[in-house]
């Protein structure tokens, strides 16, 4: 039976464990749907112990309260209402990796697209004092458009703050918990790192290394950890390479000091494995249908004065870039044929006895050519094809995205409008949209984030996403806060800035 928790009111239950229940909820006051996690206390325990245990799933929660990462789930309180510990967290729609795993093992590519997120999470959660200590594919969830969310800090140990965990006390998933964590030895951030490996692992074999997925007892799980090295995937699994392996082997040691010693540094290695930053399209999805706010009727869109749309397809017929690369290759030549000129005329000079106007005659003819390069200078070519310039400035985003012609689009255009003025470039799918200077729409303003929001296509249709930024991303005048589906017309306000999503191919 639902009982309300406060301002929460119960929709219905999510899933459960041995120590926990998870509900689905509305949020009363913020009119939001929200994801509540209930502290099981079993019946009969005494009252002093049972004040203790629900202190400590609160206190230890709390850790996750000041994180605030795009691959972290975020928690929004947490706290005991009427002798009921709990911890009210975001809503994710998307599903859990283990179920995902429980389809198929995923390719090497994939497997190293979620690692990528993941690591890039705990690196942050590290680096602000937070060790998760209970990180499985129970806990990692995947969204609709490949965003990786790590969820569940009940059993987090955090620096400066109050430990009610008792000494010794073994806490975390038999099959994911690092060798030292069984042992019931002191933990750091290298504990983390193993479950990480462990994960990987299982994403490539399609089951656990320790036998956690295939029924085997706990006390023999947690003695195959503490004793046994996992079966080599190399030769065994398609596209696993001498390096995949060495970082899977690192990351599993079970002397802590010969892992790697950072998530900064097993990132580094994986993506050593991936050739480069993975990108969310590698991530697989989820096998069900999320439900996603319905586009408007397509409209046409008229950009803003003073922006020249593009045309259909990329590159078109009078594109601005292509004038661009035009009038480079017309300057170009104009240069060439006045240098040329006077080189050519210097050497008759010279060769009739007249070296001192030999000699002038160079120095006309190229002072000549500069000025007609810099005179006849445009914007360069490359601030047209996404150059990041510092005038390329942004913030309201009107997009028109022709989807229907495109079943896996790789490219789009589109104009920048800003206090400096407008601007048209090329980027690749996915695109994110910020301050970095990795992105591929490169914004300067202010009030846009390094890493403000990110443009995917998934599934036939074009996405975006806030990643986290600091004054959110809105869609139609309206803020998302998770993926959105975007299609001919609709809006996006980011920052102080302008953005016309003209064509993708």
């Amino acid at each position: 039976m639902l009982t309300d928790l406060g301002q929460y009111a119960f929709q219905g239950e999510i899933g459960r464990g041995a120590m926990a229940i998870v509900w689905r909820a509305w949020d009363t006051k913020l009119e939001r749907v929200v994801a509540v996690k209930e502290s099981l206390i079993p019946p009969g325990t005494d009252p002093q112990r049972a004040q203790e245990m629900a202190a400590r799933f609160v206190l230890e929660a709390k850790a996750a309260a000041r994180l605030s990462h795009p691959n972290l789930v975020s928690i929004y309180d947490a706290d005991v209402w009427n002798g009921r510990a709990a911890i009210i967290m975001e809503y994710v729609e998307g599903q859990t990796l283990s179920a995902i795993i429980d389809r198929e093992p995923l390719s090497v590519a994939s497997a190293l697209g979620v690692v990528d997120q993941l690591l890039d999470a705990v690196a942050y959660a590290h680096a602000n004092g937070v060790v998760h200590r209970d990180i499985k594919p129970d806990n990692v969830f995947v969204t609709a458009i490949g965003r990786v969310k790590l969820s569940d800090f009940g059993v987090a140990r955090v620096s400066g703050m109050q430990r009610l965990t008792q000494a010794g006390t073994v806490v975390g998933t038999p099959g994911y918990m690092a060798p030292e964590q069984i042992l019931g030895a002191s933990v750091d951030e290298r504990a983390d790192l193993f479950s990480i490996g462990v994960i990987v692992y299982e994403m490539l074999a399609g089951a656990n290394p320790f036998g956690a997925t295939d029924g085997v007892a706990p006390t023999e799980i947690m003695r195959r950890v503490v004793n046994e090295t996992p079966p080599v995937l190399e030769g065994q699994v398609a596209g696993v390479s001498p390096e995949l392996q060495g970082a899977l082997n690192q990351s599993m040691r079970k002397d802590p000091a010969s892992r790697f010693h950072t998530a900064q540094a097993m990132l580094t290695a994986f993506r050593y494995c991936a050739g480069g930053p993975p990108t969310m399209a590698e991530v697989p999805l989820p096998n069900y249908a999320p439900a996603v706010r319905v586009p408007p009727s397509p409209v046409e869109l008229v950009p803003p004065q003073g922006v020249t749309p593009l045309p259909p397809s990329l590159p078109g017929s009078g594109a601005p870039w292509q004038q661009a690369q035009r009038d480079s290759a017309s300057r170009t030549m104009l240069t060439a044929i006045v240098t040329v000129a006077a080189v050519g005329l210097a050497v008759a000079l010279f060769a009739a006895g007249d070296g001192v106007f030999a000699l002038a005659l160079i120095t006309i003819g190229t002072a000549v050519g500069v000025t007609i390069w810099l005179t006849t200078r445009q914007r360069p070519p490359e601030s047209v094809l996404g150059s990041r310039s510092p005038d390329n400035s942004a913030g309201d985003i009107f997009m028109t995205v022709a989807v229907e012609d495109h079943p896996r689009p790789t490219r789009g255009s589109c104009s920048i409008t800003g206090p400096a003025g407008n601007m048209v470039m090329e980027f690749s799918l996915p695109a994110r949209i910020g301050r970095a200077d990795d992105v591929e729409i490169a914004v300067f303003d202010d009030q846009v984030s390094r890493y403000h929001a990110q443009l995917c296509w998934r599934d036939g249709q074009l996405w975006v996403e806030d990643l986290g930024s600091r004054n959110g991303t809105l869609v139609d005048g309206y803020p998302i806060y998770g993926p959105t589906a975007v299609t001919v017309g609709q809006t996006l306000l980011l920052g102080n800035t302008t953005l016309v999503l003209l064509d993708v191919a």
